[in-house]
């Protein structure tokens, strides 16, 4: 426990959560098998171990929520350990409060989700843990629906959209909204035999049926976001559509979808196959990134500047999904994706997969055939979440994008009052010094320590006190 922090004034034990990391089996890759896993610190617990063997190791983790309005100036307290109403041992626990608010940067984060089967007050209860570990968007896919009724005629039921954009906007999440169109439902509600094959990708585009009854569904949705006015409905239809036959359905639609709406157009990209990015571009307008195959791409010679001139040139807009795989993708790699690799590049959202998705308990990697993906997961017993260490360590590199907007804003404002100030020069050194030659997650996360995160955030907080102090006596 810790039981308060005292300094200018005192943040009190409320403020305070100490959490203990759960070591459990985990698959060392999605696709393998039960037998070929291993330990991972991962669960976070509120809840107490009944007993540590002695010589053994259990992670802690401490989180403190300063209040809004807390004075500047270092808090100092004890995590203290103890058993059976005796304290054991002590560690000292001192926090810095910095005079200064953060920025909201212009980039975001967020998380693919899953709102099926969910009462609404549990839905609440993710939404508002995701804007708490710093999303504003996610990838809910909340789809249209379409009823044949007995004259033949087709009618269109956008309630779960309504519902879905509520309870987001509810928490601060979103425009934009990601809605599915759903239109292979209606293709097979309209008899066509859906395959992924040229041949029915020509027949979705030339059947008259098809055409009207689709148009009337972007209409349907057109209605809905203007009488909602929540912001932007985006619109999509499959997933990673540069493999198994997939492009030429997709691309059928797409140009229906153009023709008959204004709204842009969402797609996931799992590889970076230059033909197929050109072929697509035409009728994409926000791309989604496998994050492991932007690597690739990179460790293949390219740039940044070269997919920032691709988007420009092409006027689209690139998200990015760096998924939680494998054992390699450690939390650290979470913290690089969302702060300074998110910040080098031309993307403006991390939305991984995905908030939650398990086969059989959470809490059990091996008691299904479906590789649990989790930043968090509902407690067995309480309407709170389980969070994980990669959970903790996304909101720490949003926060880590957040100190840098400040310090980008900051230094702005700076340079127009007084350019040659030597704070100005100093601001300007620390935050080249956070660009990194070779930004890849993985050879980022080879190259920092845990202290080169803890001494790059002083800096960036000691170069915005001292911008904030030019002119002043």
């Amino acid at each position: 426990r810790v039981d308060s922090l005292s300094g200018p004034a005192v943040l009190p034990s409320e403020c305070v959560d100490v959490r203990w990391t759960q070591r459990l089996l985990k698959r060392v890759q999605y696709r393998r098998l039960r037998e070929d896993a291993v330990y991972n610190w991962r669960f976070l617990w509120r809840e107490a171990p009944e007993q540590i063997a002695q010589g053994h190791v259990r992670q802690l983790v401490v989180t403190v929520h300063v209040p809004d309005g807390t004075p500047a100036g270092l808090f100092q307290g004890n995590l203290i350990l103890s058993a059976q109403g005796k304290d054991l041992a002590s560690l000292p626990v001192r926090l810095r409060v910095p005079g200064f608010g953060l920025a909201t940067p212009e980039k975001r984060a967020g998380s693919y989700y899953r709102g099926r089967g969910k009462t609404d007050d549990q839905i609440r209860r993710e939404m508002a843990d995701i804007r708490e570990h710093g999303g504003s968007v996610v990838i809910w896919h909340a789809s249209i629906h379409y009823h044949k009724e007995k004259d033949g005629s087709i009618t269109y039921d956008t309630d779960a959209i309504r519902d879905a954009v509520e309870l987001q906007r509810g928490e601060r999440i979103g425009p934009p909204f990601i809605i599915g169109t759903h239109p292979l439902t209606l293709a097979r509600m309209l008899g066509i035999k859906v395959a992924m094959t040229p041949e029915c990708a020509a027949e979705i585009a030339g059947s008259v049926e098809f055409r009207q009854a689709y148009a009337g569904a972007l209409k349907a949705l057109a209605d809905l976001e203007t009488e909602m006015g929540a912001g932007e409905f985006m619109y999509a239809w499959m997933d990673e559509v540069f493999g198994r036959g997939r492009y030429e359905v997709w691309e059928a639609i797409a140009r229906l979808t153009r023709e008959f709406s204004d709204n842009r157009i969402y797609i996931t990209f799992h590889n970076r196959k230059q033909e197929m990015v050109d072929k697509i571009a035409p009728w994409v307008d926000l791309r989604c990134y496998h994050g492991h195959t932007l690597d690739s791409w990179q460790a293949e010679g390219h740039a940044w500047q070269e997919l920032a001139g691709e988007l420009a040139k092409d006027g689209d807009e690139a998200w990015n999904y760096y998924n939680i795989r494998e054992i390699a993708v450690t939390s650290e790699w979470v913290r690089l994706c969302n702060g300074y690799w998110l910040w080098q590049s031309p993307i403006s959202a991390h939305v991984p997969w995905t908030y939650y998705h398990f086969g059989g308990s959470a809490f059990d990697d091996l008691d299904s055939d479906t590789h649990d993906f989790a930043y968090a997961a509902p407690h067995p017993d309480k309407p709170e979440m389980v969070s994980t260490l990669e959970w903790e360590c996304f909101r720490e590199g949003y926060d880590d994008l957040r100190y840098l907007a400040t310090l980008e804003q900051s230094l702005t404002a700076a340079r127009k009052r007084a350019p040659r100030h030597k704070a100005v020069a100093a601001a300007g050194a620390v935050l080249a010094g956070c660009r990194d030659a070779a930004p890849q997650v993985p050879a980022m996360a080879e190259k920092l320590s845990a202290r080169d995160y803890a001494q790059r955030r002083v800096e960036i907080a000691n170069a915005i006190e001292a911008l904030g102090k030019i002119g002043q006596n």
